[in-house]
């Protein structure tokens, strides 16, 4: 199996005081996702079966129940609480200790330590697992592209946009907290991590980098750690259009934009989703 681990966090009310719908981009990003589960991607002689599932950082001041979770995820399909995989803050800090904390990047986000903690602990019919934030969107079916990956890379242990140039190596600003890239020759990469395919043994290796007490801010350490290993593989997602960290992604750009089978991000409004979920329907 494939897992497909939607990373989000879940809130109650109207946290822009707008009279907007809590959570609408990610309620309407777990769906899409959700339409996948199920599918089934031939890689070789074998088949991967895709399974949905949803890792959340739950609301710290009012804490939703997995049946409110569930709601909040819009009956998305998968989104029952046998795919519900909850993640905080205190529990990553405590399974992978202190270095949790540069790991997690500047929002201390436990989403990403989770899922790649939950595919080290999964079952062994998974292998790999995709991680997707909420703000991302793909215009066609989460399916086709985990599909040209499979096919064509079966045995990346890392599929990711390779950021090393762009963002200068040593001179990125969070450079310096990763004690970890910082170790033997030096050399480190980064990767920008808004979707990204992890395989299980990757995963085991960056657990054990994190509770040796060597860190960095995940985009660094997680590609570092890969690069550095004799038998990793990293192969650079090359399907992004309007992707990137900042600005967010305007309705105008998203209508003038858009193409079919192609990765946007940051998308940060409803209206921008549907006008890029359009495209693929055209």
């Amino acid at each position: 199996d494939e897992a497909a681990m939607f990373a989000v966090h879940v809130r109650r009310g109207d946290p822009k005081n707008d009279g907007s719908q809590a959570g609408e981009v990610e309620r309407l990003a777990a769906q899409r996702l959700a339409r996948d589960d199920g599918a089934e991607i031939e890689v070789g002689d074998g088949l991967n079966i895709v399974r949905a599932h949803f890792v959340y950082e739950n609301d710290l001041t009012d804490p939703l129940e997995p049946e409110e979770v569930e709601r909040w995820l819009g009956g998305a399909p998968g989104s029952d609480s046998s795919r519900l995989v909850e993640a905080s803050r205190r529990q990553e800090r405590d399974a992978v200790g202190e270095a949790f904390d540069e790991f997690s990047g500047i929002y201390g986000a436990a989403v990403k330590t989770r899922a790649i903690r939950w595919l080290h602990e999964s079952p062994p019919t998974y292998d790999r697992a995709w991680v997707i934030e909420p703000d991302v969107v793909y215009t066609g079916q989460w399916a086709e592209l985990f599909a040209f990956y499979d096919e064509k890379y079966p045995r990346a242990d890392l599929v990711s946009v390779n950021s090393t140039h762009s963002t200068g190596g040593s001179s990125w600003a969070h450079a310096a907290e990763c004690t970890f890239c910082s170790e033997g020759d030096g050399r480190w990469q980064t990767a920008f991590l808004p979707v990204f395919r992890i395989s299980r043994r990757l995963a085991s290796a960056v657990l054990e980098t994190l509770r040796s007490n060597r860190t960095g801010h995940h985009e660094a350490l997680l590609p570092t750690v890969c690069e550095r290993l004799s038998w990793c593989e990293w192969i650079s997602i090359s399907h992004g259009d309007i992707y990137r960290y900042r600005p967010f992604i305007a309705l105008d750009e998203s209508e003038q934009s858009a193409k079919p089978g192609r990765l946007y991000h940051p998308v940060k409004s409803a209206d921008v989703l549907r006008a890029l979920a359009h495209v693929e329907e055209v």
